[in-house]
């Protein structure tokens, strides 16, 4: 019990630190993007990453959408969401780990707040990845890819939309390991209730 205690002490340290690095990452993010709105002074180029090969596309053909002040705004919203999230999975791992500095690991709030922890994974990755196939739909429809990569050469290209489910699972794991714990919590009730 001694060795679970302390690394928990450790891993509660590292996690607070995190919380910290997640709210000033945050607050930088805030502050560039919003000195970018103001001084209009980011960068208006677009690369094309694809894969192995990178394509620089020539500012004459780069749409004015693109160069709008709404795209750094959707950067700005989309990266603070994402750190209030980390921040909130940060948060609710804390709560974890804190009864299982106490020595109690088998308490009811260890359960509901995997479970919390596992509702995120979920509702998060698939915003995540619509979010990233609405970008890749936007930027090939936006930039012309098709238009600009056909040529004598080139017969075809094709823009690939996926869906990565790996989140689906890891978030199934973890409501499968706060079942575990619930089932510990009612083991360890019953356990105490007999002494």
């Amino acid at each position: 019990m001694k060795k679970i205690e302390k690394i928990s002490n450790v891993i509660l340290v590292i996690l607070r630190a995190l919380q910290v690095l997640s709210v000033v990452i945050a607050i930088l993010c805030a502050v560039v993007l919003t000195i970018g709105l103001v001084s209009n002074s980011l960068s208006t180029s677009v690369s094309v990453d694809l894969g192995y090969v990178t394509l620089d596309v020539a500012d004459e053909i780069v749409p004015e959408m693109l160069n709008s002040q709404m795209f750094l705004i959707v950067v700005l919203i989309m990266s603070i969401v994402v750190l209030g999230a980390v921040f909130m999975v940060l948060q609710l791992l804390c709560k974890i780990f804190d009864p299982m500095r106490q020595g109690r690991p088998f308490e009811k709030s260890v359960s509901s707040n995997l479970k919390k922890i596992a509702l995120l994974v979920l509702c998060g990755g698939t915003v995540c990845e619509i979010l990233k196939n609405i970008l890749i739909t936007y930027l090939t429809e936006a930039l012309n890819i098709t238009e600009i990569l056909l040529n004598e050469y080139i017969v075809n290209v094709n823009v690939d939309m996926n869906f990565n489910a790996v989140y689906i699972v890891f978030a199934i794991l973890l409501w499968l390991i706060a079942l575990v714990f619930e089932y510990g919590a009612m083991l360890q009730q019953e356990s105490d209730e007999t002494l």
